[in-house]
């Protein structure tokens, strides 16, 4: 390497800012063993390394570990080690270098067997972060019904004032004379096919560690949701419909709602239009079927999409601000 823009060279420490801007393009750092605990290169001077390496135990295991190999910014190997045991908590890795990472580990339980796997490989072509599939149904789940306003849920998950966004109450027994799928009184402002999901992947206190394991994750705001306006697939017996996730439900799972071939437990609550779609009674309560994640593209035409919600996360202390948020 050159010497000139050596600002400081120690035996166990080297910084280099060859072109003197205060933005070192090369930091090195030796523990008591002789062995590397800080690296940084930083080759295009862009202040995006290229590599970054951190060993704060100084045994020469990373507990910290990027690679950005083509120089575009975006990192192709991401490894973590929390606790410094040498082996990895979470590894992510863009094999192809097009921006997009293609497989993700995570050990929580720190016993070197992984609890969340995913190879995008698997699927047909990733894409976009919406482009992902095809998705395998999940049979035999238990869906209850549940609906907005009085007597059901005034607030979501991710909407503090969902019936009042909504535009009132969606009665579930007492329906629009001209189009079942509205209820009486009014048109909905939002998708009256609407479900609870199994998984809420943006809390108060922040996002989960596992949404990073959503097979469509991307890149977004912390408080923008995932999971809010997904479209999912229902089936009972050969009639399907279309609704999307608006609020999460009792009997929380992310194996369940994600995991390839999970089948047979209580699913996600459905909004009275998608039952009504169905062709099954209210007075059931409940009902037997399957269903599946769809992207947005492929999502047919029907009385599902004459409104499609697309608000975001509403969390303030008053609905107005909400409004002028949007």
């Amino acid at each position: 390497m050159d010497q000139d823009g050596i600002i400081d060279d120690k035996d166990d420490y080297i910084v280099v800012d060859k072109n003197k801007n205060n933005n070192p393009e090369f930091h090195r750092t030796l523990g008591k063993t002789g062995s590397v605990i800080y690296l940084f290169i930083d080759e295009n001077d862009d202040k995006k390394p290229e590599c970054q390496w951190m060993d704060l135990d100084d045994d020469n295991k990373p507990t910290f570990f990027v690679a950005d190999f083509d120089h575009d910014g975006s990192y192709e190997i991401k490894w973590i080690d929390q606790d410094g045991d040498g082996n990895a908590d979470y590894f992510e890795e863009d094999q192809d270098g097009n921006n997009v990472i293609d497989y993700v580990w995570a050990d929580e339980n720190d016993d070197s067997t992984p609890n969340r796997e995913f190879d995008w490989n698997v699927h047909s072509g990733r894409k976009t972060p919406f482009d992902v599939g095809p998705y395998l149904w999940h049979n035999n789940v238990s869906f209850p019904w549940f609906h907005l306003g009085k007597g059901g849920e005034s607030a979501n998950a991710w909407d503090n004032y969902w019936e009042y966004h909504y535009g009132g109450t969606d009665w579930p027994f007492n329906r629009n004379p001209d189009n079942i799928y509205f209820p009486e009184g009014f048109t909905p402002k939002e998708n009256p096919f609407y479900t609870a999901s199994l998984y809420d992947d943006v809390q108060e206190k922040g996002r989960p560690a596992d949404a990073k394991l959503i097979p469509w994750a991307w890149d977004v705001p912390e408080f923008v949701s995932l999971m809010k306006n997904r479209w999912v697939e229902v089936k009972y017996n050969s009639k399907s419909c279309f609704a999307q996730i608006q609020d999460t439900g009792p009997y929380a799972s992310f194996d369940n709602m994600f995991k390839e071939g999970t089948h047979n437990y209580d699913g996600f609550d459905l909004s009275p239009a998608v039952w009504y779609c169905l062709g099954v009674p209210l007075d059931w309560g409940r009902f037997r079927g399957s269903w599946r994640f769809v992207n947005d593209k492929d999502v047919p035409d029907g009385p599902w999409k004459q409104i499609v919600t697309t608000s975001q996360i509403c969390w303030e202390p008053k609905k107005e601000d909400c409004d002028k948020k949007s």
